[in-house]
């Protein structure tokens, strides 16, 4: 509901500015974005609050730019798209201003932008996380202060589509709160943002310090998964997708049953997926060579085709590995020579079990 009624005040504000099909247009377009995202989270996933400050610095024609403030306050959904991929709807207010010995291109603007982000993060469940972000938004600007030289059909006031494009890093300190530091560059659609014209858009960069406020209890579990926030955020998993590493085993399981790593999808780098060692093999996601025989489970079953769970799938009394490393016998033949004696008794009488010719004498003496 918070959601929904900061979006409608906020483009409610800037309808008398817009045309009113683009108003409408826009309107309907923002306000299904948000009932969605309202919708969605409360059968999900909870929200976060974002809010914060820094400087900004004008893009325009003006000569001396000075740093101006420039607040934003969004509500973040993490993960609300997928594992790496976070929704954002912001309000802001930002004041930029310049200055030129000769007075030509004084200039002071604030604008009031409203913007529709993607934060998109390769680690978004780390405790430290990097991130990009870009979107699309409308900023209302006025002018209170015009240049001397300015434009003949320069807008003192007005609305414009712009492009908020950065970066910045985040540093989650428990399951509710997390410190951001970012930057961005806002390019517009207008050249009005100072009334200086020269063909070129106008645009601003931001930089910033903030807090995030994360809506979620130590016990909640939107996953369910079978681990709470609290032990997500201990783990590094994510609280939103019940398969961190998507190898077929949920990181409940994972952490609590089978005790292998929920943020590797091959615990024991032996080739199989947890998911099918458990479900599928029932190998031991922990030893790479669950029966001790000297072959990995992976080349068991996809390369030689034995028994990963038997040391001696053709039971002739040598170990898969050994027929395979050691004697180059074939693990699957009892008898790889066919002459009449097993491997594992022509290795122990000293013949050679790739040689069907000594099976006979030695059988007979």
């Amino acid at each position: 509901m918070l959601f929904c009624f900061m979006t409608s005040q906020c483009v409610y504000r800037c309808l008398p500015i817009l045309g009113m099909r683009r108003s409408r247009l826009f309107l309907i377009i923002i306000l299904s974005l948000a009932a969605s995202d309202a919708r969605t989270q409360q059968a999900t996933a909870p929200l976060s609050i974002c809010l914060n400050g820094g400087p900004s610095y004008g893009i325009n024609e003006s000569v001396n730019q000075t740093l101006g403030p420039a607040f934003h306050l969004s509500v973040l959904w993490l993960h609300g798209i997928n594992q790496y991929i976070s929704p954002e709807f912001g309000i802001g207010v930002a004041n930029n201003s310049g200055s030129n010995p000769k007075g030509y291109s004084d200039y002071r603007t604030s604008m009031f932008p409203i913007d529709l982000r993607f934060r998109i993060s390769p680690s978004a469940t780390s405790v430290v996380s990097p991130f990009v972000y870009l979107g699309i938004g409308l900023v209302s600007w006025n002018s209170s202060l015009e240049a001397p030289n300015k434009a003949a059909d320069g807008k003192p006031s007005g609305v414009a589509l712009f492009f908020p494009l950065g970066g910045g890093i985040t540093h989650r300190f428990n399951e509710h709160w997390s410190l951001e530091l970012s930057a961005g560059w806002n390019p517009s659609l207008t050249d009005n943002l100072n009334d200086v014209h020269d063909g070129k858009s106008d645009g601003w960069w931001q930089a910033a310090v903030g807090v995030i406020y994360h809506f979620t209890k130590r016990d909640d579990d939107p996953d369910d998964d079978g681990l709470s926030n609290a032990e997500e955020h201990l783990y590094g998993t994510n609280p939103h997708d019940p398969d961190s590493d998507h190898d077929g085993l949920n990181d409940g399981d994972e952490v609590k049953v089978y005790h292998t790593n929920p943020l590797n999808p091959d615990t024991d780098g032996d080739g199989l997926s947890d998911g099918d060692e458990v479900h599928i093999y029932h190998t031991d996601p922990l030893k790479a060579d669950t029966d001790g025989d000297g072959l990995s489970d992976y080349d068991e079953i996809k390369i030689y085709h034995t028994d990963p769970l038997n040391p001696d799938t053709d039971g002739d009394g040598l170990s898969d590995g050994d027929e395979v490393k050691k004697y180059r016998t074939d693990p699957l033949k009892k008898d790889t020579d066919g002459g009449g004696v097993s491997d594992g008794e022509e290795v122990r009488r000293g013949t050679n079990p790739l040689d069907p010719k000594d099976d006979y004498s030695t059988k007979h003496r």
